[in-house]
């Protein structure tokens, strides 16, 4: 279902007229029902790891500014270091470590902060490393242009984007978007939680009575959660205190391109 499908059958349930836009500015139960939908994803999201949620990162070092990421050179460090912004839909990593996929090599985490970045990039001998700070990681030492490099996050945001382009990033395969906004949007999660959801607030908003309609929520939301939960887990993948699904090579350890797993 599409968001115009989504507030269509809300709209249905709650006895008003069916829509034909999410976006008339005519239709005022439209914005409160898109209002009350867009609430309820935000709470749904918070509600659970769910493995739709889980996407894929790919992208290539460049030796150009600001293609695939940012070189620093510091004279008195060796190599220097690599900084890639991360997406806006950034919520954590899923595992403790990223994947080079030229080298085929792991490039662990590192609990260093930023004061000490001049001795890890100074060091002779060694691994790599990489640091999370101000929504970006930082690569110590420097990775040499070209590489391919691979990491799995869980988004923060639930809406699919209908128009890709607009938010297209790097090599990512997902586009997540924050916000319903258009008729041709759609949703990770599950679309009749999404529904029950926004149900129960639009009508918590409007100060009817809600409570039949919450108790509903609850108990379906419980239901998919546990359904969510009997998903295959990855036990070497929860370093970070997640348990969501990500595709590894089990003889390697290394992290798979979506859906070679």
């Amino acid at each position: 279902m599409n968001a115009l499908e989504i507030v269509q059958q809300i709209s249905l349930t709650l006895g008003l007229p069916r829509p034909t836009s999410i976006t008339d500015p005519n239709d005022p139960n439209v914005s409160r029902i898109l209002g009350a939908l867009n609430r309820a994803s935000e709470e749904i999201v918070r509600a659970h790891d769910w493995q739709n949620l889980v996407s894929p990162c790919t992208f290539t070092t460049s030796n150009q500014d600001g293609v695939g990421g940012y070189w620093y050179d510091d004279r008195n460090s060796i190599g220097g270091y690599y900084v890639k912004d991360l997406a806006q839909d950034f919520d954590y990593f899923l595992t403790d470590y990223i994947y080079d996929a030229t080298d085929s090599r792991r490039i662990n985490s590192s609990t260093l902060d930023r004061r000490d970045m001049d001795f890890a990039t100074g060091r002779s001998s060694g691994g790599r490393y990489f640091v999370f700070f101000q929504n970006s990681i930082c690569f110590m030492p420097a990775i040499p242009a070209g590489h391919k490099i691979t990491f799995y996050y869980k988004s923060k945001w639930s809406v699919r984007d209908s128009n890709p382009s607009s938010s297209a990033d790097d090599e990512t395969m997902f586009r997540f978007k924050e916000y319903f906004d258009s008729d041709l949007d759609e949703t990770y999660l599950n679309e009749q939680l999404l529904i029950r959801g926004a149900l129960w607030k639009y009508k918590s908003e409007r100060g009817l009575d809600y409570a039949e309609s919450y108790r509903d929520y609850e108990k379906y939301l419980n239901q998919i959660k546990n359904q969510d939960a009997l998903r295959r887990r990855v036990g070497q993948a929860r370093p970070c205190g997640s348990n969501l699904d990500i595709p590894f090579d089990p003889v390697t350890g290394a992290i798979l391109p979506w859906g070679q797993a």
